[in-house]
């Protein structure tokens, strides 16, 4: 996207830091899940965009059972600074790819948090 198109995602990963930096974990999240929500629309697609709303809505009931937020949380504001700084750059590319692995972690973890998988395995 152009600086302009991604100006709205640039004011949420500014709010995900503050959020981060008061070390409240609720609004970094609920930030965070802007922030993709923003990328998912910059895709232009009605379709895709209510396809994702019903992913937040089960993201952020997952959140809600998490007993520790600080260490689920906080990690995930450089990535999403890292995605928006790629995407500024026009690194497409690189930033799908960071934004692959950082959906792989953040699945490593919501697996892990919930005890689907043991502490000792390794990332896929």
């Amino acid at each position: 996207g152009t600086p302009a198109s991604l100006a709205p995602i640039s004011t949420i990963v500014a709010e995900i830091e503050r959020a981060a930096a008061a070390q409240d974990w609720l609004e970094a999240a609920t930030a965070s899940l802007r922030f993709h929500q923003g990328l998912v629309g910059t895709l232009g697609s009605p379709r895709i965009d209510a396809f994702f709303a019903t992913v937040i809505a089960s993201s952020r009931l997952a959140f809600a059972a998490v007993a520790e937020e600080a260490s689920f949380q906080r990690s995930f504001a450089a990535w999403d600074r890292t995605i928006h700084d790629l995407l500024l750059a026009g690194s497409r590319a690189a930033a799908a790819a960071s934004l692959r692995r950082y959906l792989d972690e953040r699945h490593r973890l919501g697996m892990l948090v919930y005890g689907m998988i043991g502490a000792a395995e390794p990332a896929a």
